[in-house]
């Protein structure tokens, strides 16, 4: 009997947000575990020959909106169409993931973030709204997040970073972690 789920997904497919929203119970009441598996859903189209006919289309569109709220309502949960969609960074969102489910809260960064995208329909691409849910909702994350400061840190003449307060080696163990997971998505930091 199978004893996981690996749930591959991806924050920009707002179905992989329906499906966050029940899967923890189908697991709980089975007794199984979730395994969380952030991927980029548009590489994984574009290495298969696929497009997103549901954004090329109109009309398909248009179903698919109407789809995801029938859906949402079966589902009795909260579902808003997020007009910031195209100005979100959702590989970024996916690495920091991969930081959080190393962390052991993978499951509350991804249902926060979900939430927060298709849910709530929040702007994450702007860094203080995204820095503000996961403080709501998971602070481990928030390391991740804060890499931005960390590589904009002055260097010593010599290379060596200087010394930071508030948390700098948690830091560099979140850039090591996220520079190993880098492999399985796009490049990290650029």
């Amino acid at each position: 009997m199978t004893t996981t789920i690996d749930f591959y997904f991806d924050f920009v497919s707002p179905y992989s947000y329906l499906a966050n929203t029940i899967l923890p119970g189908i697991a709980k009441s089975h007794a199984i575990s979730i395994n969380y598996r952030p991927f980029t859903l548009l590489e994984l189209m574009q290495k298969v020959g696929n497009r997103p006919t549901s954004i090329e289309c109109q009309n398909k569109g248009a179903y698919v909106m109407a789809d995801l709220q029938r859906w949402a309502g079966r589902y009795q949960v909260d579902f808003t169409p997020n007009p910031f969609w195209q100005t979100i960074d959702f590989p970024e969102l996916g690495r920091g993931a991969l930081v959080a489910i190393d962390e052991s809260r993978g499951a509350d960064y991804v249902a926060a973030v979900f939430r927060a995208i298709w849910g709530e329909a929040t702007d994450l691409s702007q860094r203080p709204k995204l820095i503000a849910v996961l403080r709501r909702r998971i602070s481990t994350a928030l390391v991740f997040f804060n890499m931005q400061r960390h590589r904009n840190t002055p260097r010593s003449s010599k290379g060596a970073r200087q010394p930071q307060p508030n948390g700098a080696s948690s830091v560099r163990r979140q850039c090591s972690l996220a520079k190993r997971c880098s492999s399985a998505t796009t490049v990290l930091i650029s």
